[in-house]
């Protein structure tokens, strides 16, 4: 988590020192280990450095290409670092003593050099990179397929553009209004994930979108994306044995590449299995590689057991070679650090459990951890597929709706009858929550009668918010959701 920011004046007026020292202080937290900013005229690239792996201790960023007209900085950690080796030039292949490594930066800047802007499309790992070049005046800025790495921006036609990690370095700027947007707010109270990814909580300012380069040059601002899931593959394998093991496969190298540190390696642990399967794998590949015991971090409920997943977190304890730290999720205060998450995250913040992670990063800080991995979203990954059912109950395909019913059950190891009568309850009580039982009551509604249960005035459908507020937005906010309607598009759009 290093720190990357800069501004292009596109009127040609020079950027001036205090400009970037100012933005650089507005991120002083992301790089503890120095700061620097490369100049010339009206351009300026600014990075705080944070240094995790080895090749980073010899790192220097804003990194310069020989003849100094090509600059880049980059918030980064590539995963496919031998791929690239061989792929370029090969005096970039190590034939050095280990501290004189490229590092991350260095492979990025040279994979420009001699791809272009398609260079993208080679890195894998997490990153935010801006990459001024001068000889063709543009700059080119990018972010990782899943935006685990952050990007925002600011932009005025013929006269600014301003990029940033975080938003609040943008605000140093004072040609930068921090306007609120009151569209984004009426969204988030109603749809938080639905609408246009790119925007903010503020009017004038937007973010590159995960997975997009964005190219800004004299002309304007052009957008590609350069990686999604490609929804036409399949993988056909002779039986769940073999899928099994090519999915053990991928996920041991995903871990297995991101254990590259400089410092003690921490893991989240909760009981769920994303979380533990990674703990898992990763303790048991410290352990043969003869390093240090993965430091785990989890959040228990002494006082509320019924939310506890401490008997869960212990089982994976047993079995590895770990060192385990805990904290009383139910004695901390939930809100009491909210005005400075929320400024860190660049707006309000939907997950009401965040609380959670910043105090269990705040104590894998205080172990002296420098790279803390952690379960996020494997429900997109293992938990799809059951509003199928409703698919086929919409479409009338009641034989093939049966002998799946049935087979789900079965694999959940339920009764059959115990998950229909949960079905009919959910779908009596929300006829569109996309249940079996929710599409039979929409597809045999009668003539005339509401689409949705929350159709209506402004303040029917939208609650939450003051009636005037609804009645300016509820259109947009309407148009913005664009619900899918397939399960296999629903799971498109979330790996995408």
């Amino acid at each position: 988590m290093s720190g990357i920011f800069g501004c292009w004046r596109l009127d040609g007026t020079p950027v001036e020192a205090a400009a970037m020292d100012a933005m650089s202080r507005r991120l002083e937290h992301r790089g503890p280990h120095g700061s620097t900013v490369w100049s010339s005229g009206p351009v300026a690239l600014g990075h705080r450095m944070l240094r995790t792996t080895p090749e980073a201790e010899r790192e220097t960023q804003p990194l310069p290409a020989p003849g100094g007209e090509i600059v880049l900085v980059a918030d980064l950690r590539l995963d496919n670092r031998e791929e690239l080796f061989a792929a370029l030039d090969r005096s970039l292949r190590p034939t050095r003593p280990p501290n004189e490594i490229p590092a991350d930066a260095d492979l990025v800047l040279a994979s420009y050099r001699a791809w272009g802007e398609r260079c993208v499309e080679r890195w894998i790992g997490d990153f935010a990179v801006a990459i001024w070049d001068g000889p063709n005046r543009r700059l080119l800025c990018a972010r990782d397929p899943f935006g685990v790495k952050p990007l925002y921006y600011h932009y005025r036609d013929g006269r600014l553009f301003a990029f940033a990690s975080e938003v609040e370095a943008l605000f140093a700027l004072p040609e930068v209004p921090d306007e609120i947007d009151d569209f984004e707010v009426a969204r988030h109270l109603q749809v938080p994930l639905g609408g246009d990814a790119s925007t903010t909580y503020y009017a004038h300012v937007r973010r590159v979108l995960p997975a997009h380069a964005l190219t800004v040059s004299e002309k304007g601002l052009g957008f590609r994306r350069h990686w999604s899931v490609d929804p036409t593959r399949e993988l056909e394998l002779a039986d769940d044995r073999e899928y099994a093991e090519a999915l053990r496969e991928s996920f041991v190298e995903a871990v297995r590449c991101r254990l590259r540190s400089s410092t003690p390696v921490a893991c989240m642990l909760s009981g769920g299995m994303d979380s533990a399967s990674i703990a898992c794998v990763a303790a048991d590949l410290l352990q043969s590689a003869g390093k240090p015991p993965l430091h785990t971090f989890s959040a228990i409920y002494p006082a509320v057991p019924e939310s506890d997943e401490r008997r869960f977190i212990d089982d994976v304890l047993g079995g590895h070679r770990m060192t385990p730290h805990f904290f009383a999720a139910d004695a901390v205060d939930p809100i009491a650090d909210i005005d400075r998450m929320n400024r860190l995250i660049g707006g309000a913040n939907w997950g009401g459990n965040l609380y959670l992670n910043w105090v269990l990063y705040g104590m894998a800080a205080e172990a002296g951890a420098g790279v803390v991995l952690d379960g996020f979203d494997g429900d997109t990954t293992l938990s799809h597929g059951t509003g199928y059912l409703s698919e086929l109950a919409m479409a009338g395909r009641w034989l093939e709706l049966g002998w799946t019913s049935v087979a789900f059950s079965r694999r959940r190891d339920r009764p059959v009858v115990s998950d229909l009568l949960g079905l009919i309850r959910l779908g009596i009580r929300h006829p569109t929550r996309g249940t079996v039982v929710g599409s039979l009551l929409r597809r045999y509604r009668p003539k005339g009668a509401r689409a949705q249960a929350g159709d209506g005035p402004p303040a029917r459908r939208f609650p939450l918010l003051n009636p005037d507020f609804a009645a300016r937005f509820s259109e947009r906010i309407v148009a913005a959701t664009n619900p899918p309607t397939t399960e296999r598009e629903f799971h498109l759009r979330k790996l995408n």
